[in-house]
């Protein structure tokens, strides 16, 4: 993945990529792209709350 100077949240373009912050998958580790810091903790919650329905739903089936 590139070093695109924009948040994959809402598009927005900034001067350096220093002001984003990256998020990185939770099923295999890779980058997944860089988001603002307004859209970084949403987009962050959402992917803990789907870790978290996935670890349920595994720990049901056994």
């Amino acid at each position: 993945m590139s070093l695109e100077k924009y948040c994959l949240y809402c598009q927005r373009r900034f001067p350096q990529v220093e002001y984003l912050k990256p998020l990185y998958s939770w099923t295999t580790g890779n980058l997944e792209g860089y988001f603002c810091e307004r859209h970084y903790e949403q987009v962050r919650d959402f992917n803990n709350r789907q870790k978290q329905a996935y670890e349920d739903y595994d720990k049901r089936g056994k």
